[in-house]
């Protein structure tokens, strides 16, 4: 080989490393920035796959080295056929690691793994003689990874599994196992089972709460404390998205801005005590009124918004007339009224703040117009 082409082959080889590794780089960078449930719940189940790789490989090494030390025993041979079948298998951890932690039933997957390295114990220890052969002290280590990250079922299920195998190991080599030593490895399987099963059942919980204190404070960050709607930000993204919709489907969409007349007067007149039950019963009301089909807003202070998707303009006029009527005629704790402003869209190319704009000036209409009634933007 000439030095050019041997210069050349390097030049090739260290291109597809580089490659190589700034799609790792990419790959992990994605799992490390994904702030959704599905990031973080990925980003786990690849930490879990790296650990199930350095448990096969350290267990198969412990294999390898007392096959080797023990050479001259019977089906070495064997023996080692079956641990390099099994490290074939755990190199799939690190070459498709990324695709396993996205498939949809990665957990079934994982479950499979770790019932395989179980019964290549079983099956290696077999061919060592059986329950009093050292490799078969190993099969408590896939008992301990599933304590590490699986859910109760999948826990129960595969430490059935081991102890049916180790329970059959038992019986096929009765005739060359001491009895005390079989039962002690199949008592000490049972009860490292028990505990993977404290273990994961403390950690179902665990996972349990955060997932509700996780939901209950991206609630608060995108609620309205006061009247339970959606506050400015969560509000302007929620238009965001349907107009985006909108857009694509070409379904109508309508934007009710609503302000309660003269509020300051409210507040001077009766205090705030009763201005914030004023803004309790409006943001009650809209809430049911818009029900599922809709989302109720309030951007700030006595201003209230409502989004209704399937609404062309005359149906959202109407809406705005059910909410005004319901609205004023509650004199609960003391009566107010409202101005609506309505626009629609089926099929625009306008942003949030446009759409918001145009139900704007139709609620600075009404306003014009002496106040408690409903207007709807005009193109």
């Amino acid at each position: 080989m000439s030095l050019q082409a041997f210069s050349t082959g390097m030049k090739q080889t260290f291109g597809q490393r580089c490659c190589e590794f700034i799609q790792t780089a990419e790959n992990n960078h994605r799992y490390a920035g994904a702030q959704s449930e599905t990031g973080r719940e990925q980003r786990f189940w690849l930490a879990l796959l790296h650990a199930a790789t350095a448990g096969y490989v350290s267990a198969l090494a412990a294999v390898y080295i007392y096959t080797l030390a023990t050479w001259g025993e019977p089906n070495r041979g064997w023996i080692t056929l079956v641990a390099s079948s099994a490290l074939v298998f755990s190199s799939g951890f690190v070459v498709f690691r990324h695709q396993i932690v996205t498939m949809r039933h990665r957990l079934a997957y994982l479950v499979f793994a770790d019932i395989f390295a179980g019964l290549c114990v079983l099956v290696i220890g077999a061919l060592d003689g059986g329950s009093d052969s050292p490799v078969a002290c190993l099969l408590i280590l896939p008992v301990v990874f599933l304590a590490i990250g699986y859910p109760r079922p999948a826990v129960v299920f595969c430490g059935l599994v081991f102890i049916v195998g180790a329970t059959l190991l038992w019986l096929i080599s009765s005739d060359t196992t001491t009895p005390t030593t079989a039962m002690f490895n199949l008592v000490s399987l049972v009860i490292a089972l028990l505990l993977a099963v404290i273990g994961s059942t403390a950690r179902d919980r665990e996972k349990a709460d955060l997932s509700a204190l996780r939901q209950r404070l991206e609630m608060l960050a995108s609620t309205d404390d006061l009247t339970g709607c959606l506050n400015q930000r969560a509000f302007t993204e929620a238009l965001s998205r349907e107009i985006e919709d909108t857009a694509g489907t070409g379904r109508p969409l309508s934007l009710l801005v609503i302000d309660i007349d003269h509020f300051k007067k409210i507040n001077d007149h009766h205090g705030h005590v009763d201005g914030d039950s004023v803004l309790r019963k409006l943001g009650s009301l809209l809430q049911v009124m818009v029900g599922d089909n809709g989302v109720a807003g309030r951007p700030g202070g006595d201003e209230f918004a409502v989004l209704r998707r399937h609404c062309c303009l005359a149906d959202g006029v109407a809406l705005a007339e059910q909410i005004r009527q319901a609205f004023s005629g509650d004199a609960d704790p003391v009566r107010a009224t409202l101005s609506i402003g309505v626009a629609s869209v089926d099929s625009s190319s306008l942003d949030a703040a446009a759409f918001f704009r145009r139900a704007d000036r139709a609620l600075y209409a009404a306003k014009r117009q002496g106040r408690d009634r409903v207007s709807a933007h005009a193109d």
